[in-house]
């Protein structure tokens, strides 16, 4: 609606959809005098104005929570990201330390399987040699007896 017709309710001026600006503006000088239609006017301008001011006022606010809660869904996904960051390093962690212990569990059965082993040629091989021995005494014996 344009200031015209805001201004004719104002004033209480019957006035019609259809008329032209001239005829609206002929309606209201002679219904009101010009004082009431300044003090009309300046009314009009201040609701306008105040509109205006509210409007701004709520889209900033209306800025300010869209702002807010942006903000609040980024920080909610940094969040979920390092939760899953730390899940994964725990995870990560558990999987090498799990490693670790296959590992040292693995070179421990070495290394026991290599101590048996060499324990097992020592006996062998100091067996061989007392069986050797045995046999050059029991060839020295022979000798002697000869």
């Amino acid at each position: 609606r344009t200031d015209l017709f805001c201004l004719c309710e104002e004033l209480g001026v019957e006035v019609e959809q259809k008329m032209k600006k001239s005829e609206i503006s002929k309606a209201i000088s002679e219904s009101v005098e010009a004082g009431e239609i300044k003090i009309a006017w300046e009314l009009l301008q201040n609701a306008k104005k105040e509109a205006a001011a509210r409007e701004e006022r709520e889209q900033e606010q209306a800025a300010a929570r869209e702002e807010r809660e942006q903000t609040a869904a980024r920080e909610e996904r940094e969040q979920a990201a390092a939760r899953e960051e730390r899940e994964r390093e725990r995870e990560q962690a558990a999987a090498r330390e799990e490693r670790e212990r296959e590992q040292a569990a693995a070179r421990e059965e070495r290394e026991r399987e290599q101590a048996a082993a060499r324990e097992e040629r020592e006996r062998e091989q100091t067996a061989a040699r007392e069986e050797r021995a045995a046999l050059k005494r029991l060839e020295l014996e022979m000798e002697q007896q000869r």
